[in-house]
């Protein structure tokens, strides 16, 4: 039964990414024949895509519209066509920042401070100072089971022998001096950064409580006053001692509270005697009490063939997808980057407003140096990137099937009609959008080729 469920599954969930696929194609062409003009009935301008992103993505601040454009126009001619606006759901998921170079949070500090610390950056990001550390931990691990294994062996109760060792010191100071390494070569944010260095640091923290509560144990001596509590518990059941009540404590498989039956569903789940918790319950009420067991235990079996076959199917998925692109990595597994860069022109085109002068000035020292300002665009690599670079060689012949599939339907564009079709843009003035672009609505860096059929110069003297 879970192989069938796991076939099943495996075939759903790639049928369902081809049709969500197909469906965004369809989508796309759909809004590229809204915003294509008379003039230009095979290309999108940047003003009609900025229209396009204030109900596609409202909250899109206007560099970040412009460098979406930007990136999806691989072609550089200021237009967007509609092989390059298929890809607009996979742009429009990029956050952007200023790409900078990683300068170390003690970059001003006096120099002979700051060579200490840019040693010890070096150190902590040098590769072999990780498996340094990761032998330690191995090593801290293998003495901890000696040392268990040998109060186990002498048989001395584990209690007499719970005492702070030289060993766990050294252990736990060497820990802590990592950390202090690592938070002094990478600074706090970038240390914290990482959830393995939390936790890292987490244990650390505990170690040294856990040393200084061993040294001082006197001030922790009061908690014992909570044992006598446990009185409570004995002296209402004592009553009850020697008989056959408690047998296998099969009394607390009950629904008397939400806790209780949470347990009792669990071992009816995992099929823990689950039979004798039916024919218990049958025993004291009837045998109708049999049937809510048989149905729990059928659709478990279902359920619980989906979520095993839902496992093994992201599971099978990125052994088959690691195969598949095994020699095409790009080094990063979790996220997806580009980088796009924009000049001075471009800069002012973005800010243009008198509360973006600040801004600007931050770039000053990059545009003096490099002549542009690189901003990285970045976003998780979810399962539809992955699964579009698995299925690389299939979707053309998806996409082709589709086209063929709707090329007759009615009120569908087709990539071959919009040479002969064109529709006015939705809630955007003047049809004849070259004829009339300004400073403020064209990329400077497309002057040259946006207006094909004015002249330019005019606008050149503007900027």
């Amino acid at each position: 039964m879970l192989a069938v469920v796991f076939v099943v599954f495996s075939d759903i969930e790639k049928d369902k990414f081809r049709k969500l696929l197909v469906h965004k194609r369809r989508a796309c062409q759909y809004a590229f024949r809204l915003l294509v003009t008379r003039s230009q009935p095979t290309h999108v301008p940047f003003r009609h895509f900025r229209g396009l992103l204030k109900f596609f993505r409202p909250r899109a601040s206007e560099r970040d519209a412009y460098l979406v454009f930007k990136a999806l126009n691989r072609s550089k001619s200021g237009f967007l066509c509609l092989s390059e606006f298929y890809n607009i759901y996979e742009m429009c998921g990029f956050k952007w920042r200023p790409y900078q170079s990683p300068d170390p949070w003690f970059n001003d500090f006096p120099d002979p401070l700051r060579g200490c610390f840019y040693l010890i950056r070096r150190l902590v990001t040098w590769k072999w100072f990780d498996f340094f550390v990761y032998a330690i931990i191995i090593l801290n691990a293998a003495t901890l089971l000696m040392k268990t294994i040998f109060v186990s062996a002498s048989g001395v109760p584990v209690s007499h022998d719970l005492r702070v060792t030289w060993d766990q010191v050294a252990f736990v100071t060497f820990y802590g001096v990592e950390a202090i390494l690592k938070m002094v070569g990478l600074g706090y944010k970038q240390y914290f950064h990482s959830g393995w260095n939390i936790y890292d640091f987490s244990i650390t923290v505990l170690s040294i409580a856990g040393i200084i509560a061993e040294k001082f144990s006197s001030s922790f001596f009061y908690i014992v006053i909570l044992r006598p509590l446990r009185n409570t518990t004995v002296e209402q059941f004592y009553k009850d001692d020697n008989t056959t009540v408690y047998v296998d404590y099969y009394y607390l498989n009950n629904f008397d509270n939400i806790f209780i039956a949470g347990v009792t569903l669990f071992e009816l789940t995992v099929v823990n005697n689950w039979f004798i918790i039916m024919e218990g319950y049958a025993a004291v009420t009837n045998d109708w009490a049999r049937l809510y067991f048989m149905l729990f235990y059928l659709v478990m079996m279902v359920v619980m063939s989906v979520v095993v076959a839902f496992i093994l199917e992201a599971f099978t998925f990125r052994m088959e997808y690691n195969q598949t692109v095994k020699g095409d990595k790009d080094g990063d597994e979790e996220n997806v980057c580009i980088n796009v860069g924009l000049t001075k022109e471009e800069l002012r085109f973005v800010y243009s407003s008198a509360a973006d002068t600040p801004t600007l000035q931050q770039y000053a020292r990059a545009l003096e140096t490099q002549g542009i300002v690189q901003y990285e665009g970045k976003r998780r690599r979810t399962r539809v990137v992955l699964q579009r670079r698995m299925y690389r060689d299939e979707i053309p012949g998806w996409l082709l099937e589709a086209d063929r599939e709707h090329e007759d339907s009615p009120g569908l564009p087709t990539p071959r009609s919009f040479s002969r079709r064109w529709t006015e843009p939705a809630d955007i003035s003047t049809p004849s959008a070259s004829a009339h672009e300004t400073p403020q609505q064209t990329p400077p860096s497309y002057y040259g080729t946006l207006n094909l059929n004015s002249s330019t110069e005019s606008q050149r003297n503007e900027v």
